[in-house]
């Protein structure tokens, strides 16, 4: 992350001064699995040729990977950050993190030796494993689509079919009034007034947020998320019943 960090800054804020914030950010989520964000301020004229440079800087890490030299810094720098007092708290709460998220605990000797022997060969399969799951958010004046992607679906390809509940309260005006809420016994889709459905099957939920006035968020396993507030909808009540006997088989 610190090697394409540097590239990014030295490219697109001091080589083309296209950006002036260049960041990034890396979190463990398991003890196999990060995500690791880049990400880069620039005025909307020059939105397309800081996606193509930053899209250019990654994929060539993928490729080759980082110089000998970068990663000697890496390494270096690694020394000096373990041998600073200062940099206590980082490390405890590193380490205590390894601890509860089931990752290989390390002390910081062994930590130092783990990263001198990293070499450019092991980032760029690392990072091109990484590059699979890519995703690219870009305004709309980057123009279309870069090379190699497609458009993220913002809606369901698939729909329930089950009782429909209409939006309650009959002060209710305009198109709002159209949004409908189907439930069935495998699952549930949200319809808005543009008839756009984001659909979550029971079987395909893989986390549900209570509350004890009734509301309920489902998450499926495709990313969306569905928001259920029992009283927007008529009959709300009946529809948290179905939803907690459907995700509780």
């Amino acid at each position: 992350r610190d090697v394409a960090d540097r590239r990014l800054r030295h490219r697109l804020r001091f080589e083309r001064g296209l950006s002036y914030g260049v960041q990034a950010v890396y979190d463990r989520m398991s003890p196999t699995h990060a995500h690791c964000v880049f990400w880069a301020d620039c005025l909307d004229s020059r939105a397309a040729a800081v996606r193509d440079d930053l899209l250019s800087t990654v994929r060539g890490l993928a490729a080759d990977g980082p110089t000998v030299e970068e990663l000697r810094g890496e390494t270096e720098s690694l020394r000096k950050a373990v041998s600073d007092p200062a940099n206590a708290g980082t490390f405890t709460y590193g380490f205590a993190s390894d601890e509860l998220g089931g990752a290989r605990k390390l002390t910081p000797e062994a930590l130092m030796e783990g990263r001198a022997a990293v070499r450019p060969e092991d980032v760029a399969g690392v990072l091109s494993e990484a590059l699979e799951t890519l995703l690219l958010t870009t305004p709309e004046s980057a123009g279309g689509l870069a090379e190699g992607f497609e458009r993220y679906p913002l809606t369901s390809p698939k729909r329930v079919s089950g009782r429909t509940h209409r939006v309650r309260g009959l002060h209710l005006r305009g198109e709002l009034r159209k949004a409908r809420l189907v439930v069935a016994d495998d699952g549930v889709s949200l319809i808005s007034p543009r008839d756009e459905a984001i659909t979550i099957l029971f079987s395909e939920c893989c986390a549900v947020l209570r509350w004890v006035d009734g509301r309920r968020v489902l998450w499926g396993e495709d990313g969306f998320s569905l928001e259920v507030e029992p009283d927007f909808w008529r009959s709300g009540s009946e529809v948290v019943r179905r939803i907690d006997a459907g995700v509780s088989d």
